[in-house]
């Protein structure tokens, strides 16, 4: 009988242990049915609150959608008149545009015209400076010369003079006065 008595006591132990696991596991899973019920009928209440808020709204949007289709007529005639004022603007703005643009190039050929009469003339400017640097180096060259033909002439006056004093000397030492 100890055997069997060990045996039962094994067989309970394990049991006992088995049913242990189980009541634990169904403790970790339990909920709280009640708070849970509340939390669900808070969140229902908001919901509900919420979807009556937005039934009011599409209420409201689809009455004005209706005033807006009634003013729609008036809004197109009004933005084809705008549209109409603003296609007229921008022709002339671009007739204006074209115009500005044929005086641009106009003003950009007469500038090239007289670009090449500027350079025509620095050209022609440049060759009178040469001309003018050259008259100068020869009035330079010639002021020069008159210069040494003055000394030479005052040489020859004196040379002239001291001949007729020589002469005159001649005249009044010579018997005769020759």
């Amino acid at each position: 009988m100890t055997k069997l008595a060990k045996r039962l006591v094994y067989v309970l132990l394990s049991l006992s242990l088995t049913l242990m696991g189980v009541s634990m596991a169904v403790n970790a899973t339990s909920t709280d049915w009640k708070s849970k019920l509340k939390t669900q009928s808070e969140a229902k209440s908001k919901l509900t609150a919420r979807l009556d808020f937005l039934n009011q709204r599409a209420e409201v949007e689809t009455k004005e959608l209706a005033d807006a289709n009634g003013l729609s007529e008036f809004h197109k005639r009004s933005y084809g008149e705008r549209i109409a004022a603003t296609k007229a603007e921008l022709a002339k703005v671009r007739r204006s545009l074209e115009m500005t643009h044929a005086e641009y190039l106009q003003a950009q050929e007469q500038f090239k015209k007289d670009l090449s009469l500027q350079d025509e003339t620095t050209r022609k400017l440049k060759e009178l400076q040469a001309n003018l640097a050259a008259l100068e180096k020869q009035k330079g060259a010639f002021d020069e010369q008159n210069d040494q033909l003055t000394e030479m002439v005052g040489e020859m006056e004196r040379n002239v003079s001291e001949l007729e004093r020589s002469a005159a000397l001649l005249k009044a030492n010579t018997p005769g006065g020759r």
